[in-house]
């Protein structure tokens, strides 16, 4: 089953708003963390 904001986007019928994303590729731990948090920070 796809997700509800995805078949909406395919639709083009999907609410105001940006998921966050993040690409990882064997950065260190630290890094990670911290991009977490501003993921989480950002709502």
């Amino acid at each position: 089953m796809m997700p509800v904001y995805l078949q909406q986007s395919l639709e083009n019928n999907y609410a105001s708003y940006i998921r966050p994303f993040l690409w990882y590729s064997g950065e260190n731990k630290e890094l990670v963390a911290r991009e977490i948090r501003a993921i989480a920070d950002a709502g």
